[in-house]
């Protein structure tokens, strides 16, 4: 899965979450934690390729 994959996906599921929860949150704000959740994911996948 490449990181703009998993972006979406992960993206999916916040948003998801937060209907849920009956929770709202700004679309910039989902951005933001969609990145800062798939950032260290998709790091981790791209070293362990490396090793």
């Amino acid at each position: 899965m490449d990181s703009k994959e998993a972006y979406l996906q992960c993206l999916e599921k916040l948003i998801w979450a937060l209907n849920r929860l009956k929770s709202e949150v700004e679309p910039t704000e989902l951005g933001r934690i969609a990145e800062l959740i798939v950032q260290p994911m998709t790091e981790l996948v791209s070293a362990s390729r490396t090793s």
